[in-house]
């Protein structure tokens, strides 16, 4: 738990620091994934609490976060390359509603997880440009 909670001081003390672009080109470590898709993952997440967040195996793993009180959802992100291609970013997304008072699992679309990916690498793509034109 302690591991935890430190990992993810440290990614917020970072997004803090650094603007979206600082952040993606001037990373001070080495990280073992695509930096833009890292970056561009925890920005699509930002309003979820976290439980994970590792940037050498590139697992973002969010806490439920609720839309009403009969429906909330959590994610698992997964930057699986240093490359950014299609391939790179993986997301499952998982669904409870409360029936009877209990939180019951509940199916969510694959086009869904699919949406997320690609938002995921087109904010990706966007950050490698502008890492790229300079621009800051």
């Amino acid at each position: 738990m302690k591991k935890k909670i430190s990992t993810f001081i440290y990614v917020f003390l970072l997004l803090l620091s650094f603007s979206a672009t600082t952040f993606a080109a001037e990373t001070p470590y080495k990280i073992g994934v695509n930096r833009f898709a890292w970056y561009a993952s925890l920005k699509l997440v930002n309003f979820m609490p976290l439980v994970s967040a590792d940037p050498f195996a590139g697992v973002i793993i969010t806490d439920w976060y609720s839309l009403s009180e009969t429906e909330k959802y959590k994610m698992d992100i997964y930057i699986l390359e240093e490359n950014l291609t299609s391939n790179t970013v993986q997301v499952k997304v998982f669904k409870q509603i409360k029936s009877g008072g209990t939180w019951v699992n509940t199916a969510v679309s694959s086009d869904v997880a699919t949406k997320l990916e690609d938002a995921i690498l087109n904010t990706a793509r966007q950050l490698r440009i502008q890492y790229l034109l300079g621009e800051k």
